[in-house]
C-alpha cells in the first residue's frame, strides 16, 4: 500500500530527483511536495467522478431558509467531507427534477427533502483506486517540473501522460457504473482546465 511519501517519491523519481523521507523534511523537494500534494489530491477528486470516492447522504434541513430564490437550505456532509455533488434527488433513489444551488457548505433548493450522491474527500492513500494514484502522481510531476528546473518540453510530456491516465481511468469507471436513464437534477461539476492555468 502506498503512502503520501511513496506517491510523492514516485513523482520525484520520474523527474530524476532523489527521494524524500518525509513531507516535512528540511529541503526544497519535500517543501514542494508538501505544498502541492493535498491541493492536487482534492482537485483530482473534485474534478472527476471517481467510483472509489463516491458516497451518499440524506441532508439535514437548516432552520433558517435562504434569503431569496429558494425555499429551503440543507447542510452538505462534513463526515466524510463533500468535495463535489454529483446527483441530487428529492426522493430516493431516482426521482429528481428540482433546481438547486450550492452556496458555501449548503444546498439551496425548493425540494422538501434532499438526497445526494457525492465525491468524498479521501485522505488515506491506502483507499485510493490504483488509477487515481497514478493520475495523482502525474499531476504532481506536472506541478514539480518548474520548481525542479525541468524544461517546458518535459512539462508538456508530463501533461500528456496525465491526460492519458485520466482517459484510462474514465473508461474503467464507466465499466463499473450502469445507469438505465439520465435523471433530471443530475450535476457533474467542471472547474475548467485547472492545470493549464498553472
Amino acid at each position: 500500500m502506498s503512502s503520501e511519501v511513496d506517491i510523492c517519491n514516485n513523482a520525484l523519481g520520474e523527474l530524476g530527483a532523489q527521494p524524500i523521507m518525509n513531507l516535512t523534511d528540511a529541503n526544497d523537494k519535500a517543501r514542494y511536495c508538501n505544498r502541492f500534494y493535498s491541493n492536487s489530491r482534492d482537485w483530482l477528486l473534485r474534478k472527476y467522478d471517481w467510483n472509489f470516492a463516491a458516497n451518499k447522504a440524506t441532508l439535514a434541513l437548516l432552520a433558517t431558509p435562504p434569503a431569496y430564490d429558494y425555499d429551503h437550505a440543507y447542510q452538505l456532509p462534513t463526515l466524510p467531507y463533500c468535495l463535489a455533488v454529483r446527483e441530487f434527488y428529492e426522493q430516493r433513489p431516482t426521482q429528481g427534477g428540482y433546481d438547486f444551488r450550492i452556496i458555501g457548505r449548503t444546498i439551496e433548493t425548493d425540494a422538501d427533502a434532499a438526497h445526494i450522491r457525492y465525491t468524498a474527500r479521501i485522505t488515506d492513500p491506502t483507499q485510493f483506486d490504483a488509477m487515481f494514484e497514478t493520475s495523482l502522481q502525474r499531476i504532481l510531476i506536472v506541478r514539480l517540473c518548474v520548481p525542479l528546473g525541468k524544461s517546458s518540453a518535459a512539462k508538456q510530456l508530463a501533461m500528456q501522460d496525465f491526460k492519458d491516465s485520466i482517459t484510462e481511468a474514465e473508461e474503467a469507471n464507466a465499466i463499473e457504473h450502469y445507469q438505465a436513464s439520465t435523471e433530471d437534477g443530475k450535476i457533474i461539476e467542471d472547474e475548467g482546465d485547472w492545470l493549464s492555468d498553472r
